[in-house]
């Protein structure tokens, strides 16, 4: 019996070993990483139209049991484009078999995403990267998303380090979040979910409408909250939200409705219950111990968001903060606060049932010397704005010190005296009617000296005086008084603060008046001036902006045939002016400016368009870029501009070695900047010289300039000065090497009409240089190309480029080069060198015309596969230059000076294509004989001649076969002539035939650009 139940038991074990065997080899070969990644790009094949790229995964189960533990590593989305749009450098999952097993639920323990990135873009035309991402059948639509919602429980989710960025071009917003941590812990099941919830973001930057919303600031929330299924309700409690260094309570419900709206409940609020508490808000190394002042009074903090969020609703956001009865005072200090009080409120409509506003109905500080009280209200805020304030202040910062116990390092002195009151709407601004603007009082700083050390802080101010006022007699105005006269003057104004900012003006004036109308429906009339001293601005190593004066008159007045439309004139002197902005330098020794600006008497898209019309007068332009690093200058430089665009006028530039001057002009400027439209130009352009290495030389740098770091150091050691960038300006070569493909971007539309007398290009040096260029979609054009040099006495043609991708380009042409040296034009084009490799070894002048097209590659050279070529040439008293190839055809036919090559005359017909260049039979007089010579020539430089003697001192014709290489393995065979009666070059017809299918192929190529 013992032993049957022995055999029993070792038969369990051994099915049980067999069963984990199995499983263990079934599960290792079924989630092997292979099969799980090719399972998932399968996937995601039928969902998405784009690419699903994952590195690594794992599936563990024994030794996580009872969990089923996934990874994936490296994962990544792209769109159809190759964009990225999603990747995470690990993504964990983790399941309780166990509970699925038992309770048919799907309990997820963990899900961890690691190092993810989200990106979300939206062109100008509404069209974002993630469109056409999902490929989601009808039938998927519905499913059993509710029954795996039913048995699907959750109790930790972790994201870390994520980036999220969102650029929404059409709207102009940009929002980039890095550093997000969000931890999810709690439960999840088929009646709801609840539990704690962090979200915090390392840095947060956003744009609206190209102004800074924010900056690099953090923002962390952190929760309770608890989701009911069946009523669709989510509560939370217990809310912290800090941004910057404010935090916020909060707590409220979200009702999420069954059309798709949310309605909000939510009560916000500073967690203050005393003047203490706020006062602890103050950073410590300003004042140590804030909170410990003795106070009274109440704070009071609260506000509501409540509504309907739904396409067109939004909810409703008002709150209020108050301070009443307040008062502080420190032990030991002699003075104190005795009268604190505030009040301030706002609503914010969207829906615009109600005026929003934000009103500071009182403000007062009183005590220890200081007087201070105001108001101030923003009215119809989401309509038309009316700002309304009240402003009174006597303060010795001096006396502060007998208040406050500044930690050390504070240094507060000065005296300020401020009277003001001011009114004004939104639409007066917007009409250009400033005769409109309500403003009295005044107001003064004196011997100002504010430093804050732990704030970087430093403002120093000798004297900033002003007055305003309303109605006030002026005999010079012809109704006698001005509706608004103002001015303010400055001394010595000095303003340092963090991250390397820093402002000095030592002198500033500014005057401002309007005269009453007799009309009220004209536009008042309005004058200002502004005067400055040296004035500069620092932004550590990102921005400068220096000048050693500023003068501006201004003035706004009514369009006389429409009264009602306002027009801006302003003429703004500058002198000595220097920028810096990152890497980039521009230099002013003077500029004068005429400016006018009309509005439109209508509105475009609810927006008040401005029209510009001006002159710009400047001496001692200089500019440098790494973008393209050659020092620019120009003595003087006129520009005119309006609406349509700017015009060039005495414009004589230096680039390097090189001179231009242009005359012409440059419309629909502003649209193709701002609304990317096409930027179209008709310029005529002359250069005394043109130095054409030391431009492809620069083209070379500009890309080297972002990844090499000695150049970028270089650069930063030229200071702000864009004289001291002479240094840096890429030097004269020789070389050609550093050529590459240039993009020439679509949105241009240029006609040049260029003539230069002398130009450089490798060892070369060209006159009389004149042709028209046409530039459109990314193609560029060269007609009635001319030009003389010391190897050509003439040449003219047309030519075509363009750059399909950063390593693929094209190029046409079509050239004829009359009394052209051979042994110069090689060293001059070494690409002709590769399209007619026989005239290497031909020595004297020849014309010559070539009809060419052909790919190039990443460097601008010649791709010989898609090389075409039709050649034509003719010579006279040419030289054949010494080698083994003359020396044995010499030999061979018995010439009588053996070291004689001269050749009266020749005329040669050659044709490129697939890499072969064929010969077509030609005639030329050697010594006693006259040969007619023809055969094909790889560009591998192998080739295969034939030689018939056609007259010579032989009785009868013989012919020589020539095969071999220009390496000097050639074989030579005499055969019978196979060219007989020839007299001149044969198939002339045919290179012209080749020229012409180039000709057609390059004005197609043309035509198909110029229609994408």
């Amino acid at each position: 019996m013992k032993r049957v139940i022995l055999k029993i038991f070792l038969w369990i074990v051994g099915i049980i070993a067999f069963l984990t065997i199995a499983a263990v080899i079934a599960i290792n070969i079924i989630f092997k990483p292979s099969v799980i990644i090719g399972m998932a790009k399968d996937l995601s094949a039928e969902y998405l139209n784009g690419r699903l790229d994952i590195k690594d995964a794992d599936v563990s189960v024994f030794s996580t049991f009872p969990h089923l533990a996934f990874r994936l590593d490296s994962v990544e989305i792209d769109n159809a484009a190759g964009e990225r749009l999603v990747s995470a450098d690990r993504i964990a999952v983790a399941v309780n078999i166990k509970k699925y097993m038992s309770h048919k639920r799907l309990a997820i323990e963990h899900l961890g995403i690691y190092g993810p990135y989200i990106s979300y873009k939206t062109d100008s035309t509404g069209r974002n990267n993630w469109d056409g991402l999902f490929n989601m059948k009808e039938s998927d639509e519905g499913g059993d998303s509710s029954r795996i919602f039913n048995s699907l429980s959750s109790s930790n989710l972790k994201v870390e380090r994520a980036t999220v960025s969102y650029d929404d071009g059409q709207a102009g917003d940009f929002i980039h979040i890095k550093g997000l941590d969000i931890s999810l812990k709690g439960g999840a099941g088929k009646r709801g979910a609840g539990g704690r919830a962090s979200i915090k973001a390392g840095s947060i930057t956003a744009r609206t409408g190209g102004i800074v919303a924010m900056n690099d600031k953090q923002a962390s929330i952190e929760t309770r909250l608890g989701f009911k299924r069946d009523s669709m309700i989510c509560r939370f409690s217990d809310t912290r939200i800090r941004f910057g260094e404010i935090g916020f309570g909060g707590r409220g419900t979200l009702i999420f409705e069954n059309g798709g709206g949310v309605t909000v409940d939510i009560d916000y609020g500073l967690k203050i219950s005393s003047l203490t508490e706020l006062l602890e808000m103050i950073p410590q190394d300003i004042i140590p111990d804030a909170g410990s002042a003795k106070v009274k009074g109440e704070v009071f903090c609260s506000g509501n968001i409540k509504g309907e969020y739904a396409e067109g609703r939004f909810p409703v956001a008002e709150g209020r903060f108050l301070i009443k009865d307040g008062a502080i005072a420190y032990k030991g200090m002699p003075s104190s606060i005795d009268e604190l009080d505030m009040r301030f409120e706002y609503l914010l409509d969207a829906n615009k049932e109600e005026d929003s506003f934000v009103k500071l109905d009182t403000i007062v500080v009183k005590g220890g010397g200081i007087n201070i009280s105001g108001k101030g209200r923003f009215i119809k805020l989401l309509e038309n704005p009316v700002f309304f304030s009240l402003v009174k202040a006597d303060v010795d910062l001096k006396r502060l010190y007998d208040i406050f116990p500044f930690a050390p390092g504070i240094d507060l002195k000065g005296y300020i005296d401020m009277n003001l009151a001011a009114g004004f709407s939104a639409q007066a601004i917007s009409d250009g009617d400033f005769g409109r603007i309500k403003a009295g009082g005044r107001f003064g700083v004196d011997s100002l000296r504010v430093i804050i050390p732990s704030d970087s802080l430093s403002v120093h101010i000798m004297r900033f005086h002003g007055k305003l006022g309303s109605n006030m007699r002026n005999e010079a105005s012809l109704q006698g008084i001005d509706r608004l006269r103002g001015d303010i003057s400055a001394d010595s104004v000095l303003i340092r603060a963090k991250r390397g900012f820093r402002l000095f003006t030592d002198t500033l004036s500014v005057d401002l008046s309007t005269s009453p109308l007799r009309d009220s429906n004209m536009v008042a009339t309005v004058s200002a001036g502004i005067e400055t001293g040296l004035c500069r601005i620092f932004l550590r190593d990102t921005l400068f902006l220096g000048a050693k004066a500023l003068s501006v008159k201004a003035g706004i007045e009514p369009v006389p045939s429409h009264p009602r439309i306002p027009r801006v004139n302003a003429r703004i002197h500058a002198d000595s002016v220097r920028v810096r902005y990152i890497q980039n330098r521009f230099g002013l020794t003077s500029a004068d400016i005429d400016l006018s600006l009309t509005r439109l008497g209508r509105k475009r898209e609810g927006k008040t368009i401005w029209v510009p019309r001006g002159t710009v007068d400047m001496t001692g332009f200089r500019m440098f870029t790494p973008s393209f690093p050659i020092r620019i200058a120009a003595d003087k430089a006129t520009v005119i501009f309006d609406r349509e665009g700017i015009k060039f006028d005495k414009g004589l530039f230096r680039i390097g070695h090189s001179d231009l001057q242009m005359n012409g002009a440059i419309t629909n400027l502003w649209r193709g900047m701002f609304r990317r439209d096409t930027i179209r130009a008709e310029l005529n352009i002359h250069s005394h010289f043109l130095n054409v290495n030391q431009l492809l030389r620069a083209n070379y740098l500009a890309g080297k300039f972002k990844t090499d770091d000695s150049l970028k150091a270089e650069l930063a050691s030229a200071g702000n000065n864009v004289d001291s960038t002479m240094a840096l300006t890429v030097t004269d070569t020789t070389e050609t090497t550093a050529g590459r493909l240039f993009f020439i971007p679509r949105k241009i539309d240029l006609k040049f009409t260029s003539r230069i007398d002398n130009m450089r290009l490798a060892s070369t040096y060209i006159e009389d240089f004149k042709g028209d260029i046409t530039v459109r979609k990314g193609v560029l054009k060269l007609d009635e190309l001319s030009f003389t040099c010391d190897a050509i006495r003439h040449i003219s043609g047309k030519a075509l480029y363009t750059a399909r991708s950063r390593t693929e380009g094209y190029a046409g042409f079509e050239l004829n080069m009359d009394n052209m040296i051979v042994d110069s034009i090689i060293t001059m084009m070494p690409q002709l060198d590769t399209l007619v490799p026989m005239m290497r070894s031909l020595k004297g002048n020849v014309d010559v015309y070539l009809a060419a097209e052909s790919g190039l590659d990443s460097t601008m050279r010649l791709t010989l596969p898609t090389l075409r070529s039709g050649i034509h040439i003719e010579g006279r008293n040419l030289t054949l230059l010494d080698g083994e190839t003359f020396t044995e055809i010499a030999k061979m036919l018995k010439f009588k000076n053996k070291k004689r090559n001269l050749i009266d005359s020749v005329a040669v017909n050659l044709s490129i294509e697939d890499g072969v260049m064929e010969v077509f039979p030609f005639v030329l007089t050697m010594d006693r004989y006259m040969l007619a010579a023809g055969g094909t020539q790889r560009l591998d430089s192998s080739f295969d001649y034939h030689i018939s003697l056609l007259e010579s001192p032989i009785l009868f014709k013989v012919g020589i076969d020539i095969k071999g290489d220009m390496d000097g393995n050639m074989k030579y065979k005499l055969t019978k002539a196979k060219y007989k009666d020839l007299t001149k070059a044969a198939r002339r017809s045919d290179i012209d035939s080749t020229a012409l299918e180039i000709r057609l192929n390059i004005l197609e190529n043309i035509a198909k650009s110029f229609r994408e």
